[in-house]
């Protein structure tokens, strides 16, 4: 399972998508240490927007695991935005084994964009970190999980080469020359035990967390993202305590 965090923070918060670093320790500890076959494989660890909390917090436990991650950095938001990475930092990263992708320019939904809004978002933030990096950006994750055969297609001809989106139980296939493969977007309520129970559901062709998923995927088609977009806000902001029964 492809594993997605966004802000990494040092202490306690609301939000849903915030994590602590201790318990983003205890996740990396946890896919170290041997575990039953219906866990076995190894989780890529991803990291969305180029937080700055990532070089703060995340590089350090990574390190100290030695485990190796990708950052899909937002690239208008690099050298401008206070809260997010710096040139310099996005290159120490790079220097440790770790990989620096594209979430596109502006994270603006990739499915809302018009045709040059597309080719801006993808294109721009593509060239921007080859820039900076010195080097080749063949992935991108998209921003909000949105996206569709246009954007896939549009991807392609930017020259990636991969892309995630933000469906769990999306088996990786390829659609013209782009690798596409599905994640696990971690909320903060995300324990080491309720980690394990997802790593055994996704071996299994059945289970009550794929259906829910699916299910909110459905209403997520009949409202369109924008309200549901309102709706994940009111619950990343209102950050109740969720089950792993109900994850999703």
């Amino acid at each position: 399972m492809i594993l997605g965090y966004h802000e990494i923070v040092s202490g306690d918060s609301t939000y849903l998508y915030s994590l602590s670093h201790e318990r983003l320790e205890a996740h990396v500890h946890f896919l170290t240490l041997p575990v039953p076959s219906a866990c076995a494989g190894t989780s890529l660890l991803t990291f969305d927007d180029g937080c700055a909390s990532h070089y703060e917090h995340a590089i350090p436990i990574l390190q100290k695991y030695g485990r190796g991650a990708i950052f899909f950095v937002t690239a208008g938001w690099t050298d401008v935005r206070p809260k997010y990475m710096t040139s310099q930092q996005l290159r120490e990263i790079v220097s440790m084994g770790h990989e620096v992708q594209s979430h596109g320019w502006s994270h603006k939904y990739l499915t809302h964009c018009s045709g040059p809004e597309l080719a801006t978002e993808l294109e721009r933030s593509k060239k921007s970190l080859e820039d900076r990096l010195g080097m080749a950006v063949e992935a991108i994750s998209a921003p909000g999980g949105a996206w569709n055969s246009r954007v896939s297609e549009a991807c392609a001809r930017a020259g990636y080469k991969r892309f995630y989106i933000s469906d769990p139980w999306f088996r990786t296939r390829e659609r013209c020359g782009l690798k596409i493969s599905g994640r696990m977007m971690v909320r903060r309520t995300l324990d080491p035990a309720a980690l394990r129970h997802l790593l055994e559901a996704e071996r299994k062709r059945f289970s009550m967390l794929r259906t829910t998923f699916r299910l909110k995927q459905t209403v997520r088609t009949l409202v369109g993202d924008r309200a549901y977009h309102r709706l994940w806000l009111w619950f990343a902001e209102a950050g109740e305590e969720i089950k792993a029964e109900s994850y999703f």
